[in-house]
Order: C-alpha cells, then structure tokens, then sequence
C-alpha cells in the first residue's frame, strides 16, 4: 500500500505558515502534517494527496496548488508491513479556514515557519518533508 504527505503553506502580506493537524487521543495526540493512504479510486499518488488534503482540512485544489516534492521513502508500519510515502507541498493563500475530520485529529494550528523545529511534529520524517518543503518554496520563488 502507498500512502502520501502533504505540507500545506499558506502565504499571507506578512509570511508565510504552515498548518499542523493534530492527531486524535485514539491515533496519539501527536501533530503531523497531512498523511494518508493511496485509494484504488486514486489514478495516481498526487491525486491521492489532493483527496487526503479535502478530506483532512477541508480544503479543495481551487484554493491552491499542489507540487510533487520528487521525494518518497520507506518505513515499516506496525504491522511491519514496507510502505513507500510519496512526498508534496500544497500552498494557499491567507491561511483559510480548515475544517478538521474528529475521526483522525483533533485540532489544528497554522504555524509561522521560523516557530517550527523538529519537536513540533510527532515523527522526524515529517519534520523532514516540512524541511525538504521549504526547497521546493525557494525553487518556485
């Protein structure tokens, strides 16, 4: 199964933000970035990454656009099943309103991108998708 990793950037007159969403008790309380699994609907991992973004904030491609960061890795699941996540970067403007799904967080936050470091993702390879995100802003400037 792939699974995939959105990082979403809204710029606003001042800065730039990135959403976090938290995970519920149930899948741990941690704050991550939008993750989720391929579909057999999905055509293809950044179609899937669309969908998991509308159905994790609320948010639809008509209000930004999503980039492949050409970046995947592996890890293995609790089931020690291998999955590979493809990685992307979705920017919007004016950090809009975002409606949360209770079955996997519970709560979000739009945080300015010199407050993030490493300890404000609950797993390390988000922080490095956040990271590697960053490049991909600089390279679309």
């Amino acid at each position: 199964m792939d699974k995939v990793q959105v990082v979403i950037l809204s710029n606003t007159k001042k800065q730039t933000f990135c959403l976090l969403l938290q995970t519920n008790e149930k899948r741990g309380s941690f704050w991550q970035n939008v993750t989720g699994s391929v579909e057999p609907s999905d055509t293809n991992t950044q179609d899937a990454a669309l969908r998991e973004v509308l159905e994790e904030t609320g948010l639809s491609n008509d209000l930004g656009e999503i980039y492949p960061l050409n970046y995947s890795f592996h890890y293995e699941d609790k089931n020690s099943a291998i999955l590979t996540e493809d990685c992307f970067l979705f920017i919007t403007n004016n950090c809009p309103q975002v409606t949360i799904s209770a079955l996997e967080h519970s709560n979000y936050k739009w945080v300015a991108l010199d407050e993030l470091g490493p300890k404000a993702y609950g797993h390390e390879s988000n922080y490095d998708v956040f990271k590697r995100s960053l490049l991909k802003l600089g390279e679309l400037k």
